[in-house]
């Protein structure tokens, strides 16, 4: 499932490089933003969006303010 792939790249992520609160990821096509918002979740730490879709960054950034991650999320436009 998406959110069983979501756990075990977050796990990854952590080994690879210790994230905390003090982080600040880039999410590189950032889409939806489902990703970006379990990082912010898991770890606390602000987390930087970059896609091509207007629509998607909207939706993005709506749905991280529904799950409570919205002061941790931001989304920017880039072709």
């Amino acid at each position: 499932s998406s959110k069983a792939t979501n756990d075990r790249l977050l796990t990854c992520l952590d080994w690879t490089l210790p994230v905390t609160k003090d982080s600040y990821v880039l999410d590189l096509g950032s889409g939806h933003g489902g990703i970006s918002h379990e990082i912010a979740k898991r770890f606390g730490c602000k987390v930087l969006g970059v896609n091509i879709s207007p629509e998607q960054n909207k939706m993005n950034l709506e749905e991280a303010a529904k799950e409570g991650v919205g002061n941790l999320v931001d989304v920017k436009l880039c072709n």
